[in-house]
């Protein structure tokens, strides 16, 4: 190693100490814990006190750019950092490591990430960190610099994507979820700027929409909903520059799904009013949100249509095992078209129909419940008692439920809470208060309560 190599890397380490001192000292004078501060930009404490460690990795830009402004720093942070930054670059690119850029700064934050663990996700910087993840695909997205490829790399994301987004509906764990993706999507992103040909671009885009997909998943299961819709507009990107039919039209149903659950009927249609041709499994996906959009709506008649194409549709899908690649997630079993068709059916009070279609995908799981992802189950037992309460009262709903409320409270996604909440609902608007109503009532109460402490 030359000296000339050696200089800028100790005046780097060096401007990275004092940034991780500055931070400190600027913090003390201001009178803020690490968890106070970590608190008003958005990140856990963990990551605001990594931060402050002197040799360390440099921190991420956002979060110097979050903590320079929250403690009135001028500037002199982020310039601190970015000369920092800069000091790296001159040190050149040994042969076989990831170039330095935003692709090792991402590689720093993904072993930041990997050291604090779940803490980061238990804690309270959930919300910046979905944020961040967001946007951060969103740049990706938007900055295609064409350049050479590790394959063992790619291969090794690949498959690291297909195990993880098979996790995420087997056994899902939201934290470790969500972190293990930034940190695939940040390895794909290191290798898509150097990639040159264009078969490579291509397998990467794919996977990078992939990736975007399931990241989106995640986020709307983590109650941000603007976080999951950022993921899912950079999924549809990538699928685009990919050529991906099916993963286009795939990309877009989750964002059909986010709008079903925190927009408007007529966001639902807006969405897929966009795909000029809604291909395989994916269609039958979307008449599925087409049907529960007209039913909020109470277009009885568009929502049976729609209920119709549906099960024609998912007679003849043929692009399952082109998705089914990329891993669980990309799946539609007949388990989970009959509990979106007894959505529908409740929203239009059709309490049988909504009875029979929960039951049918209840039956499924029986005797293996590995193709359909255990949500699923929850949220048709969560039909079945609401159309039960409309059908044979507050005794039979409660019944049903108690297998809903043995459901672990990690698996408490904002979906389950909303099934119970209309279980509630209904409740107090068409039911006296009897012991069985009040008898329901309180069991609900009570799994709400327990899941407020356990959060």
């Amino acid at each position: 190693m030359t000296a000339r190599s050696v200089a800028p890397a100790a005046g780097r380490a060096a401007l990275a100490d004092e940034l991780a001192r500055e931070i400190k000292r600027l913090r003390t004078e201001a009178g803020m814990s690490q968890r106070v501060l970590a608190g008003r930009i958005g990140y856990s404490r963990q990551y605001v006190s990594m931060a402050e460690w002197e040799d360390a990795n440099l921190p991420s830009r956002e979060l110097i750019v979050a903590i320079d402004a929250i403690l009135n720093a001028g500037g002199r942070l982020v310039q601190l950092r970015q000369r920092a930054s800069n000091l790296r670059a001159q040190r050149g690119r040994p042969r076989g490591r990831t170039p330095s850029g935003e692709g090792e700064e991402q590689t720093n934050r993904r072993d930041a990430l990997r050291t604090v663990g779940f803490g980061i996700v238990a804690g309270t910087g959930l919300q910046g960190l979905v944020l961040n993840a967001a946007q951060d695909s969103s740049s990706l997205s938007g900055s295609l610099n064409r350049p050479a490829v590790d394959a063992t790399t790619i291969e090794s994301a690949a498959a690291d994507l297909r195990r993880v987004a098979t996790d995420y509906v087997l056994n899902p764990d939201l934290g470790n979820v969500l972190l293990e993706l930034i940190s695939i999507r940040d390895i794909l992103a290191a290798q898509l700027k150097y990639a040159v040909r264009p078969s490579e671009m291509s397998e990467l885009y794919v996977l990078m929409a992939a990736t975007c997909a399931v990241l989106g998943s995640v986020s709307h299961d983590l109650a941000e909903p603007k976080a999951a819709v950022i993921q899912t507009r950079s999924a549809v990107r990538f699928a685009e520059l990919a050529g991906h039919r099916s993963l286009i039209t795939w990309s877009y149903c989750t964002w059909a799904m986010i709008h079903s659950w925190w927009g408007t009927s007529k966001d639902v249609l807006d969405v897929i009013d966009r795909i000029d041709d809604p291909y395989g499994l994916s269609a039958v996906r979307l008449s599925g949100f087409a049907a529960r959009a007209y039913a909020e709506m109470g277009d009885k008649d568009a929502a049976h249509e729609a209920i119709a194409r549906s099960c024609d549709e998912h007679s003849k899908a043929a692009d399952a095992g082109v998705l089914a690649e990329f891993g669980a997630t990309f799946s539609f079993s007949p388990a989970r078209r009959h509990y979106y068709n007894s959505m529908v059916h409740a929203d239009l009070g059709e309490w049988s129909r909504a009875l029979s279609e929960a039951g049918q995908t209840i039956g499924m799981y029986a005797p293996a419940q590995a193709d359909t992802w255990p949500a699923t189950l929850t949220l048709a037992e969560i039909n079945s008692a609401r159309s039960l309460l409309h059908l044979e009262g507050p005794d039979a709903a409660l019944q049903c439920l108690r297998r809903v409320f043995e459901t672990p409270h990690g698996q408490q996604i904002p979906q389950v809470m909303a099934g119970i909440d209309r279980v509630w609902n209904d409740l107090c608007t068409g039911w006296s208060r009897d012991e069985s109503g009040n008898a329901l009532g309180d069991a609900i109460r009570e799994y709400k309560s327990a899941g407020r402490e356990v959060g």
